[in-house]
């Protein structure tokens, strides 16, 4: 048998290294991999789905009217869809405890508010930026429950939150824009621009993008509604009116929430008798009190409206046609 000799420093050497290179070149695709995955991974873990955004908006919506029923039910929507977002979910189960105290639930509201406090225990409800007055209404139901608040941020902590959530606001409301003139019929893009203007108070921007909306689909409900009590709350009437009735011809024609049309109705009723039409507001009564006498407590108006409304009907349902009182 022959054997072949080898030269070690010819042969073996390079095999050593040719070894040692794939194996680096193999940890450097898997750490590429690693951070790649890492990054995408967080990434998505902190996009949050705009329709819980617009859960929360719209249940703080109906807590300022004050239908903490329905309030309630979009508050506990978001808080379920905020499940990695810390802050966003505090907030919502804050709105929650505030929900459960005005339903008379005692129990559930400071059940609420401990979860809070448990969820939110290392920087303090300062640094959520709530609203002025929804504050003093945690601070009471705090004092009410004897819960201690833990220790809040500084100042200094709270400004730097603030500019943060109003530069990610902005940004999200420019993808919004970009994405609207990719797909102009795209309904849900918009409502999630408006609510986004609606969290940063920016009125004018809101009504204009839902104007936008019903330019495109002339028959979205939902932004002729939001646009006619936009319109209503101030107090140009004969233009609210104009996208009020706008629902009633679309709901002839196509089923319309309930809810909606009687939501239409009665601030058609409202719209008039803010007018003076005495005789139009006859009409209309005639025509809705029977559907929306026993319905007042569920509509969403305000308080005010509601009381507004029902004094209509009783005069309507009391006195003689010449003695009705159907102005303010």
């Amino acid at each position: 048998m022959k054997y072949i000799r080898r030269n070690v420093s010819d042969h073996r050497r390079p095999s050593i290294h040719k070894n040692l290179s794939i194996c680096s070149k193999i940890l450097i695709i898997l750490a590429c991999f690693t951070i790649v995955f890492c990054s995408s991974a967080g990434l998505f873990a902190q996009e949050v789905d705009p329709f819980y955004i617009r859960s929360f908006t719209q249940g703080k919506n109906l807590y300022a009217t004050r239908d903490y029923q329905e309030a309630l039910r979009k508050f506990e929507i978001a808080a379920f869809g905020f499940a990695n977002e810390k802050e966003l979910r505090t907030k919502a189960i804050l709105f929650s405890s505030l929900c459960y105290f005005h339903l008379k639930n005692l129990q559930e509201s400071e059940k609420k508010l401990k979860f809070a406090l448990q969820l939110y225990e290392k920087d303090g409800f300062a640094l959520l930026d709530l609203e002025s007055e929804v504050s003093k209404e945690i601070e009471n139901l705090l004092a009410k429950f004897k819960l201690k608040k833990k220790e809040t941020v500084s100042r200094k902590q709270q400004t730097v939150s603030s500019r943060q959530e109003a530069v990610d606001s902005k940004q999200a409301a420019k993808k919004l824009e970009q994405d609207i003139k990719k797909t102009p019929r795209n309904s849900s893009l918009y409502y999630d621009l408006y609510y986004i203007y609606m969290e940063q108070n920016n009125l004018k921007k809101a009504k204009k993008t839902l104007e936008k909306l019903v330019v495109h689909n002339p028959r979205e409900v939902e932004a002729l509604s939001l646009l006619g009590k936009m319109l209503y709350s101030d107090r140009k009437f004969k233009k609210c009116e104009e996208y009020f009735k706008k629902i009633i011809t679309i709901s002839n024609k196509t089923p319309v929430e309930e809810n909606m049309v009687n939501e239409t109705g009665a601030y058609l009723i409202l719209s008039s008798s803010s007018q003076g039409k005495s005789n139009l507001t006859k009409s209309r009564v005639s025509n809705w009190i029977e559907r929306l006498e026993n319905k007042i407590d569920i509509l969403k108006l305000t308080d005010r409206e509601k009381a507004r409304l029902q004094k209509i009907f009783s005069s309507f349902k009391t006195k003689s046609q010449k003695e009705l009182d159907f102005t303010q």
